[in-house]
């Protein structure tokens, strides 16, 4: 009989082997290179979604801005498991649960959308109506004749409204 001797091989990833570990400057630099490429297709993935609800260009031209942006958000993903559009990682804990952790510990601020004459017009509305309601509970709270608008400025009236709503 030929019995062959076989050798485990130790684990590389045990903890004792990277307590000490240093990376060289090598490691540093290709760490630093994969930090610019994300950030630059993070910023590039920005400026293509603002370009889009600008509207700015022809069909065909949003149309392929918008299949890009598909791209790098795929892109992203699938290389740094990072989503855009809720600006934050998906971690896997242990291959079954994973996390989403934001990239930053808040939620990024995105370029408010232009408001349409309609959203302009609706949000008049709600306030005119918000308004409306606040001098009727003025009226019914206090149990006086006057309106509101009669003791107050505009402008605290207003604020008293948006503090409501």
């Amino acid at each position: 009989m030929n019995q062959t001797n076989t050798m485990i091989a130790r684990d590389d990833c045990s903890e004792s082997d990277w307590e000490d570990y240093e990376p060289d400057w090598e490691d540093l630099v290709w760490l630093d290179y994969q930090e610019r490429v994300f950030e630059s297709m993070r910023l590039e993935y920005d400026e293509i979604t603002r370009a889009i609800r600008a509207s700015a260009g022809t069909n065909r031209q949003l149309r392929n801005a918008n299949k890009e942006s598909k791209s790098i958000s795929h892109e992203l993903f699938n290389e740094y498991r990072f989503d855009v559009a809720s600006d934050s990682y998906d971690v896997d804990l242990d291959g079954e649960t994973s996390i989403t952790v934001s990239r930053t510990g808040v939620s990024r601020d995105e370029a408010p959308h232009p408001l349409s004459r309609k959203s302009k017009r609706i949000a008049k509305k709600r306030i005119r109506r918000a308004t409306s309601y606040l001098r009727q509970f003025e009226v019914t709270k206090q149990g006086e004749k006057s309106l509101p608008s009669q003791r107050l400025g505009r402008q605290e009236l207003f604020d008293r409204v948006v503090a409501a709503v």
